[in-house]
């Protein structure tokens, strides 16, 4: 069975990164993108609660991050997974999103 590769998408991400992550296209992958409505920590807790289901070991964790700073990191996804961590960790920053917040500050 492949590793399973997750995609997390924040709120307002930059998806221009997803040429960046379309490698994991193809292979078994998980994306999880954060709702309009949904507070980062209920968030995180989605992600881990199913991070916490997947049988098989995890390949990539890509995290497309959204404008605004928040306390999500892969450390704070993976922390509890040791055993079955991901073998590639990657984040993209949404740049566009903090000129355009640093311009509007």
């Amino acid at each position: 069975m492949d590793p399973m590769n997750v995609l997390v998408v924040e709120r307002d991400a930059d998806w221009s990164q997803w040429n960046a992550t379309s490698h994991l296209v193809g292979h078994a992958m998980l994306v999880l993108v954060q709702q309009t409505d949904e507070t980062t920590s209920a968030f995180r807790a989605r992600i881990q609660e199913r991070l916490a289901r997947i049988k098989q070991g995890l390949g990539a964790l890509v995290l497309l991050r959204g404008q605004r700073r928040s306390e999500l990191t892969v450390d704070s996804l993976v922390g509890g997974l040791e055993h079955r961590a991901p073998t590639d960790v990657r984040t993209y920053t949404n740049y566009f999103g903090a000129g355009l917040a640093a311009a509007t500050a």
